[in-house]
């Protein structure tokens, strides 16, 4: 019943909503950053195994999918596309090294060691390459946009300005409609620090800029402190969006920069980072923090859904009010609306959709989220659940949202409103085991109105690739597809018959004892991603797999990919020989595959099986009788500690990995435990050759210590040789 109460104007009257007859139809694209204007492609990233990297590509209704080549996403960053999708823009690597900052490493400052104040610091060493800008047209490829000036200070022989913070010199947020402009936040450093020393050289400061591809301007955008961003731009590159921060409270405002100047639309706490822009740049749309609402709205509490209209140079906010309580998805308890998280807005201003977040009222970020729209015609003018908005105009017999499909985002708008740029959730468990979560992911456009939008045929972008399977996981193997075409996709999954080659045989969900390394063969048989059990090593799930993907106007067959069980332990690292006068030392090893592993550390002893014991951590009796302390008995690091020896000793140590279908050991490392150190100052120098030959001679010993230096019941000859191989030896 609360869920009704939310929609009943649409259900007791459809002209509240929209039109009934309207079918909003979902076309699964398979991926999604951004939109295209007319709503009829998208622009995104796949992960692509094969490569171990994320992919460009766009797509469209008519021509379905295109690799975008030339250089791998930086996996966080998006791809971002102008109106047409002929212009893109992402993060990428740094690999024209733009400013030689691949390996710049900043300036030695303060109480940095081995180095001088000033000066550069040793370079990271292997390079860790920082993303940059790129932007691509299909004439240009990817071209990396540099960034602020960067400049040598002659004086004192220091970089400044452009520079890197880690992994990143700058990135994009978005580019205009029109492709020419970048525009996102990129690093600055100073030459010197406020108070007049050298500067680290790394980070500074963070910029908002934006990048003519035109002239190849990188220009800093206006700011009243030392931190900015900018988050969205229009269509000819004339209005952008972001924050600035608040010089006396270092709080983020909202800002608007339109040619260049910039306006402060929310200066409170909890302002949003960014507000959407219409193309024209003459509308947007933002979450407003309650200071504002209370500032510009009188008598109005709580945070509000603000649209902004160009009134000459002034922006005129209107308040379009804020979503209802939410009902709790457990207990139907209404949960009271907290904040609002725009992320689009249509031309002509009367779609926008966001994200709505119940349970905690601003600055917090915590809470329920549920995307929202409105419009001036639904819901009286008031946001509402997006979700709910579509099932009330979806009069279809098997609606799109119900039955474990549900929105998790909206990620873009088309320009007219009519489409969306979704994220969608599938939640359909198939797997019987209790509180085990199976959920996949799509992302597709949903056209609100799709008279005008015929089937689109199953594609497919990346099927699954081929599998060595070398560690146990939770879930299994998993072969994914990443396919586009109108909801519902149907996927079976297919197996080669092992005794009938090119013989296909579907699969059968069976995991009702799904529960990590449990025996099941297969989830997810009907998904867009399979999981292949791994229990009893693979048992007979070996083999060739593949997918046929199909909806109501046409199918289409994956590749097949193979998946191979090998979970032999492998070392990457072998314990290594070492030795100590009696400071603590550490063995270490290095394993691939297996896995879960346990480590088991084991100590020579001819008395032993196999001639080894196995050791535990704490104090330990060695085969000779002698006591060492160890750490890390059962893990790949062993720490020794032998403490003071009287005279030289050697142990060997070998690790056994046990995993849950194979077994390995390392190769048996020696300890040498020596003991030149004959006076016990930490040292090894001509002070204990002269203490052990006072000793000798039998003038003065250093307390605890004989001559017996070799251990063998009597001071002799034996004892000084031993003495001085062990000394020679820097032991």
């Amino acid at each position: 019943m609360q869920r009704l109460s939310l929609v009943s104007p649409c259900l007791i009257l459809a002209s509240l909503c929209g039109v009934a007859s309207a079918q909003p139809k979902l076309v699964i694209t398979g991926l999604g950053n951004d939109i295209a204007a007319n709503g009829n492609g998208v622009a995104g990233q796949i992960y692509d195994a094969s490569v171990e990297a994320y992919v460009p590509y766009t797509w469209t209704r008519t021509g379905g999918y295109v690799r975008i080549p030339g250089v791998y996403a930086d996996g966080g960053s998006g791809v971002h596309s102008s109106a047409d999708l002929g212009a893109l823009a992402m993060s990428a690597e740094n690999l024209t090294d733009w400013g030689s900052l691949n390996c710049f490493n900043g300036y030695c400052f303060g109480s940095m060691t081995n180095c001088t104040p000033g000066e550069p610091r040793p370079p990271i060493n292997p390079c860790q390459i920082p993303s940059i800008s790129h932007r691509w047209t299909a004439q240009t490829g990817w071209t990396p946009t540099g960034s602020f000036p960067r400049f040598l200070d002659g004086a004192t022989g220091r970089y400044y300005g452009g520079t890197r913070c880690d992994y990143d010199i700058n990135s994009p947020n978005a580019i205009s409609g029109n492709g020419r402009y970048l525009v996102g936040g990129a690093w600055s450093a100073l030459l010197t620090t406020p108070s007049g020393g050298p500067s680290f050289g790394m980070c500074g400061n963070f910029f908002g800029f934006r990048y003519d591809s035109v002239t190849g301007a990188f220009d800093q955008l206006q700011t009243t402190y030392g931190t900015s961003r900018a988050d969205r731009v229009n269509f000819d590159g004339s209005v952008i969006t972001g924050y600035d921060l608040d010089p006396a409270q270092s709080l983020r405002r909202t800002v608007v920069w339109r040619n260049g100047v910039m306006t402060i639309l929310d200066p409170y706490l909890g302002a949003k980072d960014n507000a959407a822009i219409n193309a024209p740049g003459t509308l947007l749309a933002m979450g407003a923090t309650p200071e504002l609402v209370a500032e510009k709205f009188p008598g109005q509490e709580g945070a509000r859904l603000v649209r902004w209209s160009l009134s000459g140079n002034t922006w005129v906010p209107q308040n379009l009010g804020n979503p209802d309580a939410f009902p709790d998805p457990n207990s139907g308890v209404p949960i009271p609306f907290g904040d609002v998280y725009v992320t689009a807005i249509s031309d002509d201003g009367n779609t926008i959709v966001g994200t709505a977040q119940y349970g905690a009222p601003p600055p917090s970020h915590s809470g329920l989220q549920r995307p929202f729209i409105w419009r001036p015609s639904i819901n009286g003018g008031v946001p509402m659940d997006l979700e709910f908005y579509i099932n009330s105009i979806d009069n279809q017999s098997n609606p799109i949202f119900g039955s474990g499909l549900s929105i998790a985002s909206v990620r873009g708008l088309s320009a007219d409103g009519n489409a969306l740029l979704l994220a969608v959730r599938d939640e359909t468990n198939t797997c019987s085991y209790p509180n085990i979560s199976l959920n996949t992911g799509h992302t597709g456009i949903l056209y609100l109105n799709a008279s005008a939008v015929p089937c689109a045929q199953p594609r497919i972008a990346l099927g699954p690739v081929d599998t060595i399977d070398e560690s146990y996981t939770p879930f299994g193997v998993s072969l994914n597809v990443f396919a586009s075409g109108s909801w519902p996709l149907s996927y079976v999954w297919q197996r080669e018959d092992d005794n009938n080659p090119g013989t296909w045989n579907d699969l059968t969900e069976s995991c009702q004892n799904f529960d990590r390394l449990i025996d099941w063969d297969f989830e997810g048989v009907f998904k867009n991603q399979l999981r292949i059990g791994q229990a009893n090593c693979g048992g007979t799930r070996a083999g060739n797999y593949r997918v046929v993907v199909s909806n109501s106007c046409g199918s289409v067959t994956s590749q097949p990919a193979s998946v191979t069980f090998d979970h032999t332990i492998k070392f990457t690292h072998q314990p290594d020989d070492l030795s100590t006068t009696g400071a603590p030392v550490t063995m270490y090893i290095g394993v691939l595959g297996g896995g879960p592993n346990t480590d088991q550390w084991e100590i020579a002893d001819p008395n032993g099986v196999d001639g080894f014991t196995p050791i535990y951590d704490g104090d330990f009796t060695a085969p000779d009788g002698r006591v060492l302390t160890f750490e890390g008995a059962f893990e790949q690091n062993l720490r020794i500690t032998p403490g003071a020896w009287a005279s030289p000793s050697s142990y060997g140590f070998r690790c056994v990995v046990t995993g849950p279908c194979h077994t390995n050991t390392t190769r048996t490392a020696t300890l040498t435990i020596c003991a030149a150190d004959f006076d016990g100052d930490g040292t090894v120098d001509f002070f204990d050759y002269d203490a052990f030959v006072n000793c000798f001679e039998g003038l003065f010993c250093p307390p605890g210590k004989t001559a017996d230096f070799d251990g063998d019941g009597s001071s002799d000859f034996f004892d000084y040789d031993a003495f001085v191989v062990a000394f020679e030896a820097g032991c």
